[in-house]
């Protein structure tokens, strides 16, 4: 029937069922799920430095930041609990006899899991600049590695990356040896 519609051009009858949303709605999640995951690579990729992730932190600690983690979950809850019902659909003799009751307990628990985790994104404070600056510290006094972003008021510009414990606190060690 739905080839006959193609051939003879009148393919706006096709019904959208249950099944076939969800199939729709399952591709589309997943294409975005891949599109989010080649930003989050990209972005974090370059940021070795302390400091700098921790100004991206701050920066994604944003609320319009905040309202996007949250739109990126919906899209990772729908996919993974239609992907759990096709599973069992796939896998199990009475799966596909029980399929529209599936699908409509995904529908019903993505939507309560959404509103759940939109009252824990509500209620959660998203940055502690205070923790952050505190962990940062206590990084260089371990590693003994100066940021040359914390340095950026002091003489020298090119602090050496790793430092000894008798360069410590000092930021100008030149390629020449010299201090100062």
């Amino acid at each position: 029937m739905f080839r006959k519609e193609i051939i003879s051009g009148d393919i706006m009858n096709y019904k959208v069922h249950q099944g076939s949303l969800a199939f729709m709605l399952h591709r589309l999640t997943g294409v975005m799920l891949i599109g989010y995951l080649i930003v989050h690579i990209t972005a974090l990729t370059g940021l070795h430095d302390p400091i700098d992730f921790a100004e991206k932190m701050e920066l994604l600690a944003s609320p319009i930041f905040q309202a996007f983690e949250y739109l990126l979950f919906l899209p990772i809850l729908f996919h993974s609990l239609n992907g759990i019902r096709l599973i069992i659909v796939e896998w199990t003799d009475n799966g596909s006899k029980n399929h529209k009751k599936m699908l409509a307990a995904v529908y019903s628990v993505s939507v309560i899991l959404a509103t759940v985790m939109l009252l824990v994104f509500l209620n959660h404070e998203p940055y502690d600049k205070a923790g952050v600056d505190k962990y940062n510290e206590r990084f260089q006094k371990k590693s003994g590695y100066i940021s040359p972003t914390l340095n950026k008021n002091s003489e020298c510009s090119d602090a050496p990356e790793k430092v000894t414990a008798s360069d410590k606190g000092e930021c100008c060690n030149t390629a020449e040896g010299s201090n100062g």
